[in-house]
């Protein structure tokens, strides 16, 4: 029991002070001078929803930004207390909790990105619509309302948030920018500068026409890379999740052949650097990932 309690601490004590942000005015040895004071300005919504808000806002997941990083901490202890129960191997336990740690936030993600994809077939659709509702409503508000009667999944929600906008006195194709914005979506910032255009000035079927081309092939880019991506996260879950799940699961069924692991000096490094050998392909992988798809989170 007391070793359950003492990996607990440790591991506790390890994700925290590896990963929580450090006061900006510490610094080893000297006293850093404060960083002056900025202006502060008011920002819009949609530049305001960065980093975890927007994480989250896009998942439609309802939690409070602040619960994500102590949501983190449990996950990575109790994974951490897991691998200790099941190997007897601090340093493995430690590792497996640093692993860990990035779940939570990796649900998130995986979430908002299938949130992402969804929404933007549908505005796809909402788009080629339009270019031939445009010329027989007139007015692209009027236009627009009737095609999202017709929306599915997350841009039906926000795009009654958009449309909302005018009965508040705001406009419809700023709110649809903004949207854009946030989902951090070229197409559809487009696509409300076009309405806007199409408001004031003239109808802009032929501007619709132009965006819609280049949508059609950016999305046809997108399948490629996607099933690229597809491929590789598979690859990456045998080679790097199967092991791992497998070195854990045999500590849980096989104590006795698990003890060469934690009974030796040579057992217990042989294990730790396994470990943190798989941590590193992961950890090399999921950037990878992330810097291969479309949003940028």
């Amino acid at each position: 029991m007391g070793w359950i309690v003492l990996t607990a601490l440790v591991t506790a004590g390890g994700v925290w002070g590896l990963l929580s942000p450090k006061p900006a005015h510490y610094a080893f040895g000297t006293r850093a001078e404060p960083s002056p004071a900025r202006p502060r300005r008011t920002l819009p919504p949609a530049e305001r929803m960065k980093g975890t808000v927007r994480l989250i806002w896009l998942s439609g997941i309802p939690l409070p930004a602040p619960l994500l990083k102590p949501l983190s901490v449990i996950t990575a202890v109790g994974v951490g207390l897991l691998g200790f129960v099941a190997t007897r191997n601090i340093p493995v336990a430690i590792i497996l909790s640093l692993m860990a740690f990035r779940i939570p936030e990796t649900l998130l993600r995986n979430l908002g990105l299938a949130r992402w994809r969804e929404a933007d077939a549908e505005a796809y659709v909402l788009t080629n619509t339009l270019q031939f509702l445009l010329p027989v409503f007139g007015h692209p508000l009027v236009a627009l309302r009737e095609v999202a009667h017709g929306l599915h999944g997350p841009l039906q929600q926000w795009m009654g948030e958009v449309l909302a906008t005018e009965t508040t006195g705001g406009n419809a194709e700023h709110a649809l920018f903004d949207l854009g914005v946030r989902l951090g979506h070229p197409e559809i910032q487009l696509l409300a500068e076009i309405l806007k255009a199409d408001r004031r000035e003239k109808p802009s079927a032929d501007l619709l026409a132009e965006l819609i081309q280049a949508w059609t092939e950016r999305i046809r880019q997108d399948k490629k890379r996607q099933a690229k991506l597809a491929a590789t996260k598979r690859f990456t879950t045998l080679i790097v999740a199967g092991p791992v799940i497998g070195f854990v699961a045999l500590g849980l069924l096989s104590p006795g052949v698990m003890a060469v692991f934690h009974d030796t000096l040579a057992g217990q490094m042989a294990g730790a650097l396994g470990m943190a050998m798989m941590g590193s392909a992961a950890l090399i992988a999921r950037n990878s990932l992330r810097r291969a798809e479309e949003v940028p989170f």
